[in-house]
């Protein structure tokens, strides 16, 4: 197992985020780091900026595939919108939910390239 590097884990922890979310963040991270080593410190704001950009858009991707295999379900009779699946979600609320995901994702895509403009004028050096 790759260790991640220490920095990650302090600005988790800065963040004061759900220890949940902390714990599957560091997973992600030990197997990014195995996968494609640990250079994450190696590159530059604007590369790592765009990277995040990229992965909200991606979930817009991941996320529209969800929703064009759901709505011929939350539209078939065979599944009424009051029949709630194991989770208590019915197709229509999921649809919903997944709509707003992507709504936000979108938002945030936008800021991270807003903020890739301004983190230009920041000399970084890796």
């Amino acid at each position: 197992m790759t260790a991640v590097d220490p920095r990650l884990i302090d600005e988790l922890e800065r963040l004061g985020l759900p220890l949940r979310v902390v714990l599957d963040v560091h997973a992600r991270l030990e197997a990014g780091a195995a996968e494609y080593g640990e250079a994450s410190f190696d590159r530059t704001l604007d590369d790592l900026l765009t990277e995040v950009a990229e992965e909200f858009l991606d979930a817009i991707g991941w996320t529209t595939i969800a929703l064009a295999r759901l709505r011929p379900l939350a539209a078939s009779p065979d599944q009424p919108p009051s029949r709630p699946d194991a989770a208590g979600l019915d197709a229509l609320t999921l649809q919903a939910e997944l709509d707003e995901l992507c709504r936000s994702a979108s938002g945030l895509a936008r800021r991270c390239e807003r903020l890739i403009t301004q983190a230009a004028a920041i000399k970084d050096r890796p």
